[in-house]
């Protein structure tokens, strides 16, 4: 038995709603068993998040509770403590006068302990940062590339006609890289969201990433990055600039975000530039959309990619201009800082 504050309780709660997302209603369980007191545990079928709730008796097993009977049972509970039994066939939750009784058979088997190999570490909030604008750009069935590697972590999103770059600086004499599905991706940063945590430590379990927070790990699986990857990746980043623009991030995303209204999801828009003319424009079923910035004469360039896409990406760049730099193959699109950077194929 054991007795934990109802608002610390309805915090990790959140967590876990969190991390296991609603894409897969048969995840939608938290698993609580005792490893040097009670913890609990959900997963999104990658991802697995564990949290130590506190000391408790010990018990044999673990117990699996549906997250939405929980979230009803605690909706309107506040400065209450929550009192959690664990008997034979079922756990019981107690507030003031109310009860809730859970019957389910325990599994015998305990989760996996996740023991680690200490990466580096990272703030938080330039973390979450990273996955998010990294992340904007993919779909379903899509992966998330981390790579460490001489004190910066580089997340990347790529698709057919994107790349999404971000820069994090650590500290790290290690080098590790692991791709990750987009949607374990996307509930990753939901949960950082709600993490009160400043700092994290990154690990390697067997070539999954692990997050370690004060009291929870994050296990996040995926898949072996080919050293040819990581090297394509590092000649596109390091292309030398031939011609910069600057242009005012709202006019930029003004453009993108009508080309994006008129056009459907999977359909393209293109920018080009003559001269001292840079040119928007997209076609969609009998109409035709343009919009020109006048600009100083220079390279000419052309590029075609997905509105909807580069408007997620762009309204995550935090910045009130962008940089346009040509390279040999690429129209590299980067804040002022350039640790956000989409790089589209050049036509």
């Amino acid at each position: 038995m054991i007795a934990i504050d109802a608002s610390a309780f309805k915090k990790m709660l959140i967590l876990c709603d969190k991390l296991c997302g609603t894409v897969e209603p048969s995840l939608r369980y938290i698993s609580f068993y005792h490893r040097d007191g009670l913890r609990m545990m959900t997963s999104d079928g990658c991802a697995r998040l564990e949290i130590f709730v506190g000391v408790s008796n010990p018990f044999f097993g673990v117990y699996n509770v549906p997250i939405d009977l929980l979230k009803v049972f605690l909706s309107d509970i506040k400065g209450e403590d929550v009192i959690m039994d664990f008997e034979e066939h079922s756990v019981i939750f107690r507030t003031g006068n109310e009860i809730m009784r859970i019957k389910t058979k325990p599994l015998e088997k305990l989760p996996e302990k996740v023991v680690f190999e200490r990466l580096c570490s990272v703030g938080k909030s330039d973390f979450g940062d990273a996955v998010n604008f990294t992340s904007s750009i993919l779909d379903e069935g899509e992966f998330l590339g981390i790579h460490l590697e001489g004190n910066t972590i580089i997340t990347y999103g790529s698709t057919s006609d994107l790349l999404a770059v971000y820069f994090v600086p650590t500290f790290s004499k290690n080098t590790f890289s692991i791709r990750i599905p987009y949607t374990t991706a996307r509930h990753m940063y939901k949960f950082l969201e709600h993490c009160d945590d400043f700092e994290l430590n990154l690990g390697d379990f067997f070539g999954d990433l692990v997050i370690k927070l004060q009291y929870m790990t994050l296990d996040i699986c995926g898949e072996m990055v080919p050293r040819e990857e990581i090297e394509k990746l590092k000649k596109i980043i390091n292309e030398e600039s031939l011609d910069r623009l600057e242009a005012r991030v709202d006019i930029f995303s003004r453009f993108i975000r009508k080309a994006s209204g008129i056009t459907t999801r999977g359909m393209r828009m293109e920018i080009s530039r003559f001269g001292d003319t840079l040119r928007f424009s997209a076609r969609s079923q009998g109409v035709q959309y343009s919009a020109d910035i006048i600009t100083k004469e220079g390279k000419a360039f052309k590029v075609s990619f997905s509105p909807h896409k580069m408007r997620s990406a762009l309204s995550r760049m935090k910045t009130k201009k962008v940089y346009l730099d040509i390279t040999t193959n690429y129209l590299r699109i980067s804040n002022v800082s350039g640790s956000k950077i989409v790089f589209i194929p050049l036509s």
